[in-house]
C-alpha cells in the first residue's frame, strides 16, 4: 500500500454466528489491478480520516445493500483512537515497538488451555473427537465460503472499474 493508493471499500458475505453475515473490507487500486481477486485486504483504524473520506465505496449490489453498516463501520474504525485523532501516531508507534519486542513463541489453543488447566487448576469443557472433527469441517466450510464471496464481490468491483 502506498500512501497515495486509491482505497476502495466493498461487502462481501460471510459466515458470522452461525448464519449468513457480511463484512468489510478496503483494498487498494494499484494492489487490485496488480493482483486482481488476490489482492490483500487492510484494516482502517490506523488511516487517517481525511485519507479514508476520500476513499471509494464499490457500486456493487452487495455493498450498496449494506452501505449504512460499511459507514457505520468506516467511522466507528476512523475513530477508534478518538475524533480528533491526535494520538492515532502515537497509538501507531507504541504497536510497532510492542511488536518489535514481542518474543513469545506462538503456542496452540490447545497447548494454551492445557497450561492454563495445569497452572490454574481450570477446566475446560473439552469436545470428543468426533466432535472436533465436525467442527474442523464447519470451520473450513465457511472459510471456503468467505474466500469465495471474497473473490466474487472482488471480480465485481473489477468489472465495476473496468480494469
Amino acid at each position: 500500500m502506498k500512501d497515495d493508493d486509491q482505497g476502495i471499500f466493498f461487502v462481501h458475505r460471510c459466515i458470522k454466528d452461525d448464519i449468513n453475515g457480511q463484512t468489510f473490507q478496503l483494498i487498494f487500486l494499484n494492489e487490485l489491478k496488480e493482483k486482481r481477486e488476490a489482492t490483500q485486504s487492510y484494516g482502517y483504524n490506523f488511516i487517517e480520516q481525511e485519507k479514508i473520506m476520500g476513499y471509494w465505496v464499490a457500486e456493487t449490489a452487495l455493498t450498496k445493500y449494506y452501505l449504512e453498516d460499511l459507514m457505520v463501520d468506516i467511522l466507528y474504525e476512523a475513530s477508534f483512537f478518538g475524533f480528533t485523532q491526535e494520538h492515532l501516531q502515537e497509538e501507531k508507534d507504541e504497536l510497532d515497538r510492542r511488536i518489535a519486542e514481542d518474543d513469545s513463541e506462538t503456542i496452540s489453543a490447545e497447548d494454551f488451555f492445557a497450561e492454563l488447566e495445569e497452572e490454574q487448576g481450570y477446566k475446560f469443557d473439552r469436545q470428543s473427537s468426533d466432535e472436533q472433527k465436525l467442527e474442523m469441517k464447519v470451520i473450513k466450510m465457511a472459510g471456503e465460503y468467505w474466500e469465495h464471496s471474497r473473490k466474487k464481490e472482488l471480480h465485481n468491483v473489477i468489472k465495476l472499474l473496468g480494469i
